[in-house]
């Protein structure tokens, strides 16, 4: 029950702060860069209470394989018109197989260190509601899976077993995708989160999670935004990255401490 109750918070938290920084940016858009005008996000005075939740929250919680070659007919040879030549008959092609990836680096968890969560939105640019068999279909189709707590997840290898490197949810409360309900769903985008620390490095499972969510966009024709619900531009990148370094840097001088 308290795992559970962890995730609902979890996703709690995405909703609301989805919600309202989507609805704020595409009001900016709209007019212009003003200020939004007034509307029931009002529940929170600014983007700062919002801000303020997420990081509460941190403190408690490739492409396929190519389709084997065909083989091509052995070439004629020009001198010997009349005899017949032998040709290999070119095999049916193959679907293509999902490369099955290595364990990812193994990382240190030693007791105190702090909770990091990252979030991606992939949200649509124009406001546009999207059906929920779009969405289910786009995240299959990068290869995330439908699983616990309705919500999908990007499976690993951990030891042998299947390990959730990652998970996306609904970007609307309540944000689980509910197979029986969905053609009912309608969403402007999805929600990626990653939450450290785990037993894989944080960088890793970053670049894993920011290609999944640019194939995500590029299947839904949407826009990636960062944590903030602000573009997610490459400065952001690689500000998430030097946080995710130090971060790391921190675990291995605490585990290094505790094995004193």
């Amino acid at each position: 029950m308290d795992e559970l109750r962890w995730f609902l918070l979890i996703v709690g938290l995405l909703v609301i702060g989805g919600i309202y920084g989507f609805g704020r940016w595409q009001e900016h858009r709209r007019q212009g860069g003003r200020g939004p005008g007034k509307s029931r996000r009002e529940a929170f005075s600014d983007d700062g209470e919002v801000d303020a939740a997420l990081r509460d929250l941190d403190a408690v919680i490739g492409a396929a394989d190519p389709v084997d070659p065909v083989s091509r007919p052995l070439p004629v040879e020009p001198d010997e018109p009349a005899k017949p030549v032998a040709t290999v008959e070119s095999p049916v092609p193959k679907e293509p197989v999902r490369e099955k990836r290595s364990e990812p680096t193994a990382a240190p968890m030693p007791e105190g260190l702090e909770q990091k969560f990252i979030v991606i939105h992939v949200a649509s640019p124009n406001g546009e509601m999207y059906r929920g068999d779009e969405l289910w279909a786009a995240m299959e189709a990068v290869g995330l899976e439908h699983g616990e707590y309705d919500i999908f997840h990007h499976y690993i290898d951990l030891n042998g077993k299947p390990c959730s490197m990652f998970s996306v949810a609904n970007m609307l409360e309540p944000g689980w995708f509910d197979r029986e309900l969905i053609d009912e769903i309608r969403s402007p985008g999805l929600a990626l989160f990653l939450q450290l620390p785990a037993p894989f490095e944080g960088q890793e499972a970053f670049d894993e999670m920011l290609a999944t969510a640019r194939a995500l966009a590029e299947h839904l024709n949407a826009t990636l935004l960062d944590g903030r619900r602000c573009n997610l531009t490459q400065q952001a990148i690689e500000h998430i990255r030097e946080e995710l370094r130090e971060y790391r840097r921190r675990a291995h001088l605490l585990a290094s401490q505790q094995k004193r």
